[in-house]
Formats: C-alpha cells, sequence, structure tokens
C-alpha cells in the first residue's frame, strides 16, 4: 500500500487525493474482511 516513502517521492496535489482514495479503500476492505470472518 502507500507508504510515507511514496508520499515524500510525489509531492502533488494528486498524491493526497490518492492518499485519502487509498485510505478510504483500505477501511472499506478492513471493514468488509472483519465482517466476514
Amino acid at each position: 500500500f502507500v507508504t510515507r516513502d511514496t508520499i515524500a517521492a510525489v509531492p502533488e496535489p494528486g498524491s493526497l487525493c490518492l492518499l485519502a482514495a487509498g485510505l478510504l479503500i483500505g477501511l472499506h476492505l478492513e471493514h468488509l474482511w472483519t465482517r466476514r470472518t
């Protein structure tokens, strides 16, 4: 997933959107996985 290195390597405004999207997707997937088990 996204690490601090990638964020530092891509200091663009778009990286914030990607980071936010990644966090939302990660939380959603984690919620689905916890619901499955």
